[in-house]
């Protein structure tokens, strides 16, 4: 049987994809600061809400959610209308003003789990995207916790046939389960070709037949936009 896809609505990425990412699969997005994660991302959730009228989660540790409804605006996107609209519920994890509860003793980090699905429970979301997982190995010192957590995350949100896509900015697969856990990896990065540089994106990893070459992408005022032509 054919699995169910779930296409990103972004140019140019859906043929890449032969059609979109797979219902409940788990992806990691990977590349340096700079190379276009956060923007790939919070287009995969607007367009999933303006295409096909799919709410999203967006999990945020480092940038704060006021930073990037500023952020997309540049793109022309208004995210605190769609929060308003219950069509967007953002979960704040960045670092919290000091006696909050994320930075007191009593905190524990199963309660990061129950905010993401009280937040897909509140939207019916079927997008949800973690910006900046790898921060939680920077965040909390006991690393298998952390590792447990992440996969608990990956295995409860690919229950309910959520489409999980997280980033992290390291590039080597040694640091984080999310590497081996996820479905798909690709990796977004920028390189000199012709005294110009480029913006590249290429899979490293997939458990499926999809997105076996390298190809090039740009973020304008619009938003991204991939080629799918061989780089």
């Amino acid at each position: 049987m054919a699995k169910q896809k779930l296409e990103t609505g972004i140019r140019g990425l859906d043929s890449i994809l032969d059609g979109g990412f797979n219902q409940g699969q788990g992806i990691l997005l990977k590349g340096p600061l700079g190379s276009g994660k956060t923007a790939t991302m919070s287009e995969f959730i607007y367009q999933g809400i303006q295409k096909y009228s799919q709410a999203g989660v967006y999990v945020t540790l480092v940038e704060r959610p006021e930073d990037i409804v500023k952020h997309v605006q540049n793109f022309g996107w208004d995210f605190q209308k769609l929060v308003d609209d219950n069509k967007l519920s953002f979960v704040d994890l960045t670092p919290a003003p000091e006696l909050s509860e994320e930075i007191s003793s009593r905190y524990s980090l199963t309660s990061i789990i129950e905010r993401i699905k009280l937040a897909v429970s509140k939207t019916h979301a079927k997008r949800v995207v973690i910006d900046g997982i790898d921060f939680l190995y920077q965040k909390y010192s006991n690393q298998w916790t952390v590792k447990q957590l992440i996969y608990r995350i990956y295995d409860e949100l690919k229950a309910m046939k959520i489409v999980l896509l997280v980033s992290a900015e390291y590039m080597e697969p040694v640091m984080g389960i999310e590497n081996y856990i996820s479905d798909s990896v690709i990796e977004l990065s920028k390189e000199w070709r012709d005294d110009e540089m480029k913006r590249v994106m290429k899979c490293v990893k997939t458990n499926d037949s999809f997105c076996d070459k390298k190809v090039r992408f740009d973020i304008n005022q619009t938003g991204v936009e991939f080629f799918p032509k061989s780089y």
